[in-house]
């Protein structure tokens, strides 16, 4: 319920009037939404540090993440489908990133 499956790249540079006004506006808070994010991602990295059954993925040394996305790598798939289930028993929106293309 909660799965994309994606089989060729496409493009989607769409972009309707109230949406740009709306994106307009936003660029006036960038600043503040993206170091929004990074303490949001630090709080999810500094839990899931000492699991050994997942990895938090956390940007490399020579990158700046905008942490669109807070992504988990679980070891076992099984794990990972148990904690999707009970993330989403307590109203917390996961899901699995998009599956690999062919």
């Amino acid at each position: 319920p909660y799965e994309y499956d994606h089989d060729r790249i496409a493009y989607n540079y769409r972009l309707c009037n109230v949406n740009a006004a709306i994106l307009l506006a936003g660029l006036e808070n960038l600043e503040l939404f993206l170091e929004n994010k990074r303490e949001l991602a630090k709080i999810y990295k500094d839990f899931f540090k000492n699991h050994n059954k997942c990895k938090f993925i956390d940007e490399k040394s020579n990158e700046k993440s905008n942490f669109w996305l807070n992504t988990l790598l679980f070891k076992d798939e099984n794990l990972r489908n148990i904690f999707l289930e009970e993330c989403l028993k307590n109203n917390i929106f996961v899901r699995p990133v998009w599956k690999s293309l062919p």
